[in-house]
């Protein structure tokens, strides 16, 4: 039986092909973070680790999906 991936092994890097969608909506439909390695079994990413990704990422989400997405109603402008 294979050994089930760690929650502490997730991947911490912040790119926008991963995240854009999700902090653009507040939903990841085509399972980016997954994939990614980001999320474990298609679950949300915990509040922390969003704020974290907005920090990183949320000028380029803001410049796509304009200043009203949900990462800007969330945590605010960056």
């Amino acid at each position: 039986m294979p050994v089930r991936r760690k929650a502490d092994r997730r991947r911490t890097a912040f790119l926008f092909d991963d995240w854009g969608e999700f902090l653009g909506t507040g939903i990841d439909m085509f399972s980016d973070l997954h994939h990614s390695g980001v999320t474990v079994d298609h679950e949300p990413p915990s509040r922390e680790l969003t704020e974290k990704a907005w920090q990183a990422v949320g000028r380029q989400v803001v410049d796509t999906h304009g200043p009203d997405c949900w990462g800007a109603r969330e945590f605010g402008l960056p």
